[in-house]
């Protein structure tokens, strides 16, 4: 199978990628620099492309003769809370690779969503579905609403006749994560930056499985469809239990209520004026952190045989990554 990879460097696309190599397919790997395919030596079926998404010419050359074309790319910033570059990013960008998908006639497109496209479910005993679309893109986190409207984009295409499916994968967590992404907070507990837990919750998957359940999707995915690609639903009091433990640290104990945590995000946004750092935590992140975000995997686990690795082993792999890395000091 030979397999086009946009967003390639990042988190999720650099896991696909070398999953796609071991198993002995083709890949090309899209990156902005082409320094940044250093990370893919070792895997001579990996041919690095580097080009901006919005060369349409290029892109459809590069996707000749290919499978499926796998869209990772994507700006996942949480600060500022709505930019323009980000709307280029998540919905044009997403668009340019639709056209692409259509003149290169590849047989799979593969959009990467986000379970934020989807709405969640405020228990664990009725967690969110594919069947429950979220097209309202008001939301004040500019990245969660640019995914629902490019996920739409992608829905419509598949309406339209594109072979395009959709899957969300929930927070992930793993090795290979250089930037640090969603990782970044096993290293704030690993240096004690994490002060309290909130009320919120969310679902957590290894970035491994979500790279077989891509896999899956290219193979076995209805086109039309959305697969939630996640594994297990946690309060963030759970989580933190669990990674502490894994981590070897104490366990926090701090109760965090949603006023506090607001207020802490508003303060770091106002600092944020004054010293040109970009904060840590916004008073829009501080309220998303007291939701609870629920989904359930079953559609995925069902039709793509989507794999179930425990939180523990996807906490203790990324940790482990990051010591390796020299990312613990």
């Amino acid at each position: 199978m030979k397999v086009l990879v946009t967003g390639a460097s990042g988190f999720l696309g650099n896991n696909l990628v070398k999953t796609l190599a071991a198993e002995g397919h083709d890949v090309i790997a899209v990156v902005r620099e082409a320094r940044k395919g250093d990370i893919f030596s070792g895997y001579p079926g990996v041919k690095i492309f580097s080009a901006g998404l919005d060369d349409i010419p290029a892109l459809t050359d590069a996707a000749g003769g290919c499978d499926a074309i796998v869209h990772t790319a994507a700006d996942t910033r949480m600060w500022p809370s709505e930019s323009g570059m980000q709307h280029i990013v998540n919905v044009e960008y997403t668009r340019n690779v639709i056209r692409v998908a259509r003149h290169a006639d590849v047989g799979k497109l593969i959009h990467v969503s986000t379970v934020n496209a989807l709405r969640p479910g405020s228990r664990k005993e009725q967690p969110g579905t594919e069947a429950q679309v979220e097209t309202d893109s008001s939301h004040p986190l500019g990245y969660v609403a640019t995914k629902r409207l490019a996920q739409e984009l992608v829905l419509e295409a598949a309406r339209d006749g594109l072979p395009a499916v959709v899957v969300n994968p929930s927070f992930m967590l793993g090795p290979f994560d250089y930037k640090p992404s969603s990782g970044a907070l096993l290293l704030a507990l690993h240096h004690g930056k994490v002060p309290g837990y909130t009320s919120g919750g969310r679902n957590f998957v290894h970035v491994r499985d979500v790279a077989a359940g891509i896999m899956a999707a290219i193979a076995k995915g209805r086109p039309g469809e959305c697969y939630i690609l996640g594994h297990q639903n946690l309060l963030y009091k759970e989580f933190f239990e669990i990674a502490t433990d894994v981590l070897g640290k104490k366990r926090i104990r701090l109760f965090l209520p949603g006023w506090l945590a607001v207020g802490y995000g508003w303060a770091n946004v106002a600092w944020s004026g004054i010293s040109g750092k970009t904060p840590s935590l916004s008073q829009h992140m501080a309220r998303a952190a007291g939701e609870v975000q629920f989904y359930s995997p079953e559609k995925a686990v069902r039709e793509l045989a989507l794999p179930q690795t425990s939180i523990e082993t996807a906490i203790r792999e990324s940790y482990d990554w990051f010591r390796q890395q020299g990312m613990l000091k």
